[in-house]
């Protein structure tokens, strides 16, 4: 019943199509119950009304004929015509003692719908219904279908849970944060080891993350939802701006070590690394151009991936070129500005 009443309402929600509410068919079953109050009158005991009952409906074997390769049980029933009738079962004489009633006089018969398939979950008793997402945002749809499904009182001693792809996505989104995390540490350590400076790593990897930024607005832009594929390839885009920054940075510390002031040595190192920079933002551009486009079979499963990729990258060369000289000279704190130098000079 709640799941007929919870498929009605999520037909009705936009995000979702092919609902199906998990009955699958119905088929009538004999229902019988005891009625105790005839039953105490005539002094009857149900135990002995159920015994009868299930002599009549699945029999008993009450003797073996031998034969001469093998035994053959003799089982003890009512025929079939009043097996899977509750009329002729009603109206079937039993005796009771001294007595013979008709059953019904005792019994309660229904035929009552039942499921026609009954499912099992964790050997608990479960009602299956899927849908499927109208855009493929998982994270979209499963809060629909939670808003949705809010106004429903649950049945006593159930509970709901949202599975399927929808359950595979909050764990893969839980393990991307567990990598994404560990990756920021590690990108840190190797920053520091090749800059030998907490401050320069801690400006590259902030130019990093912020470049992230483009490959959100990528997705926004061509109206992809942020799934798993394109959380990776924003991941992949820390590793990739990193190196843009360190190619600035150690061409700085060169200039520094040469006795260029600050402000000079990031100029310097700007001008002489934007060719190698721009060169090898476009070469990877134009490898991931085929997968943007969904060009070729499979492309469009790392479509989301690409884009995120070329958004963040598009924006990291500017992150690289002007953000990061910019949080150098604010984080060192050596900055010097030209007006200042020409007069020393």
């Amino acid at each position: 019943a709640y799941a007929e009443q919870a498929g009605g309402r999520l037909e009705d929600v936009p995000a979702l199509v092919d609902v199906f509410n998990g009955r699958e068919g119905a088929t009538p079953i004999l229902d019988a119950r005891s009625l105790h109050t005839q039953l105490a009158r005539l002094g009857i005991d149900p135990q002995v009304v159920g015994n009868d009952l299930q002599i009549a409906l699945a029999g008993r074997e009450v003797a073996q004929v031998l034969l001469p390769e093998r035994t053959l049980g003799v089982r003890l029933r009512f025929p079939d015509d009043i097996r899977y009738s509750a009329e002729a079962l009603a109206r079937s004489p039993i005796a009771y003692g001294p007595r013979a009633l008709p059953l019904g006089q005792v019994v309660a018969f229904t035929r009552p719908l039942a499921p026609a398939v009954l499912r099992r979950d964790g050997l608990r008793s479960a009602v299956l219904m899927t849908a499927s997402t109208r855009s493929g945002d998982l994270g979209g749809a499963e809060a629909a279908v939670r808003e949705a499904l809010r106004g429903i009182p649950v049945p006593p001693s159930a509970q709901i849970e949202i599975g399927g792809q929808a359950a595979s996505a909050r764990a893969a989104r839980g393990e991307l944060i567990a990598v994404a995390l560990t990756a920021v540490v590690l990108v840190l350590l190797i920053l520091i080891l090749q800059l030998h400076s907490l401050r320069y790593a801690a400006v590259v990897l902030i130019g990093a993350l912020r470049s992230t930024v483009g490959g959100l607005l990528g997705l926004a832009a061509t109206g992809i939802a942020l799934d798993v594929s394109s959380m990776t390839g924003l991941i992949l885009l820390v590793g990739l701006v990193v190196k843009n920054g360190i190619l600035l940075l150690e061409n700085a510390q060169h200039q520094l070590a040469d006795g260029h002031d600050l402000q000079t040595a990031l100029i310097a190192a700007a001008r002489r690394r934007l060719r190698p920079i721009l060169m090898t933002t476009a070469a990877t551009l134009a490898g991931l151009a085929p997968l943007a486009l969904g060009l070729g079979a499979g492309a469009e499963l790392q479509r989301p991936l690409a884009l995120a990729v070329i958004g963040g990258l598009t924006l990291a060369t500017l992150v690289t070129l002007v953000v990061t000289p910019g949080l150098t000279a604010l984080f060192a704190g050596r900055y010097t500005p030209a007006s200042e130098g020409s007069s020393r000079s």
